[in-house]
């Protein structure tokens, strides 16, 4: 059951005679009774007083879809939805136009706009197709009130952003606007209907036009619930010379193209919140662009290998970037964990991955070798083992379980994280030059040198394949 307000309008003045759950008896003292004349002249008859509370309304509501949505949909994908709304006009308002007018014959809902709510969807206003409903005036209806249909127009709905996997359709709000002839108080009763939605969850709170807050009511038919393939991703591609490519819902915050470098560009991080990213130069300098802060770099400082790469602290309020000899340089609230800076080593360093705490992190050798620092664990890594092309990055899995190491030739190795799919034995038209994880874990992406991206398990944004590049891609990031 669900809970309405009528009203009565006077003019462009709302006059609440009742709101959901309560009766404001009184609330309507002073108003026009049926022998005072309208301002628009006529003297309102029969036995009906405008003073009078109408009492709470409890009126039978369902909504549902008169499609069929299949069990998943991936994002980026439509689905057309058919609403259609069941309503009980209450006797009780058939009553009051009766009583007013004697003489009407029937009533006319003329407005029943449809509000749906995503959870995962693309959100939308859908006006009902078979307006007016004429609602007869009886003696069937003064006893029962009617039952009456509302079609909506197909509507495609797009799948969007899907917090926690799920994705709903859920009506918001519906608004039937129902006319009545008072002579009171023309010139008609709106019934207004809200339901609102927190949260994607299914609990509807309507909100009183009073000081006694909320009444929690039972949720209506849910139009559709699905469950799409991904979760929206931002993936950006770095070139040498600081170009910055943005696919999917990243946005582009700048770049260095055009400016000044004592040395190439080497790798980028990006801000969880897809606000911003960084990118760090092999000379230990670090670029800050969008709504991130710059907070130092080893740029101008000497150092006994060049910077490979640079990875975000989860909260975006620091960094870390790692060089060739295993050194590690923290900033912001990064803290350092350890290196492998004046160690022995078989292999450069080529990449770092971070765990979702920031307590710790991975660094990653061309042989394939894992190096664990802090809170973070080895699962496991190539070295010893035949490599037919060198490793050239790394990404960990989101719950710090685990991560893949990516070689040059596209081959993929798993260490606690689910192999979804690589390059090997396929044609590349360049050398693949890293590598990041979705969100959720389950996909991965590739890039390579040319800007070619391969997903597995992740969706295909776009990449810059086949665009002229003035330098070719080093990196990428995602989030």
């Amino acid at each position: 059951m669900q809970t309405w307000m009528v009203r009565i309008t006077k003019g462009a003045v709302a006059i609440p005679l009742l709101v959901g759950g309560i009766g404001l008896t009184g609330l309507a003292g002073g108003l026009a009774t049926s022998t005072v004349a309208s301002a628009s002249g006529p003297t309102a008859h029969g036995t009906y007083s405008c003073a009078t509370p109408l009492g709470t309304k409890k009126i039978p509501t369902t909504i549902k879809d008169l499609n069929t949505a299949p069990a998943t949909l991936p994002e980026g994908t439509v689905y057309v939805a058919q609403p259609q709304a069941v309503v009980t006009i209450p006797a009780s308002l058939i009553n009051v136009a009766h009583s007013a007018t004697p003489s009407l014959v029937s009533l006319k809902a003329t407005q029943a706009t449809l509000t749906v709510t995503g959870n995962g969807f693309s959100s939308a206003k859908i006006p009902a197709t078979n307006l007016p409903i004429t609602v007869p005036i009886n003696a069937t209806t003064l006893a029962n009130g009617a039952v009456e249909t509302i079609n909506y127009a197909p509507t495609a709905f797009t799948v969007t952003a899907t917090p926690g996997g799920t994705a709903t359709l859920t009506p918001g709000k519906i608004t039937l606007k129902v006319v009545v002839a008072l002579s009171c108080f023309p010139p008609a009763i709106a019934i207004h209907y809200t339901k609102k939605t927190t949260g994607g969850t299914l609990v509807t709170t309507h909100t009183h036009f009073t000081l006694t807050g909320t009444n929690t009511l039972p949720a209506i038919t849910t139009l559709m619930a699905t469950a799409p393939t991904h979760a929206i991703t931002r993936t950006w591609e770095v070139a040498a010379d600081g170009g910055v490519f943005a696919f999917g819902s990243a946005k582009f915050h700048g770049s260095m193209v055009g400016m000044p470098l004592n040395a190439a560009v080497v790798g980028m991080a990006a801000a969880p919140t897809g606000v911003g990213y960084w990118e760090a130069a092999a000379d230990g300098g670090v670029f800050s662009f969008g709504a991130v802060q710059f907070y130092g770099s080893e740029g101008g400082q000497h150092l006994n290998a060049p910077v490979v790469g640079i990875a975000a602290t989860p909260t975006g309020s620091g960094y870390w970037e790692a060089a060739a000899d295993g050194g590690v340089f923290a900033f912001g609230n990064a803290k350092f964990h350890g290196s492998m800076a004046g160690q022995h080593l078989n292999a450069p360093i080529v990449g770092m991955a971070v765990t979702p705490t920031g307590s710790g992190y991975w660094l990653v050798g061309a042989d394939g070798g894992v190096f664990a620092f802090g809170t973070a664990l080895s699962h496991g890594s190539m070295v010893g083992q035949h490599l037919n092309k060198p490793v050239v990055g790394i990404a960990a899995t989101p719950t710090g379980h685990g991560y893949w190491l990516v070689g040059s030739d596209g081959g993929v190795y798993s260490f606690g994280g689910q192999f979804l799919g690589s390059m090997i034995g396929k044609s590349l038209n360049a050398p693949v030059v890293g590598m990041a994880a979705t969100p959720t874990g389950h996909g991965y992406w590739l890039v390579g040198a040319d800007g070619g991206m391969y997903a597995f398990g992740a969706p295909f944004y776009g990449s810059m394949a086949g665009q002229h590049l003035n330098k070719p891609v080093v990196g990428m990031a995602a989030t």
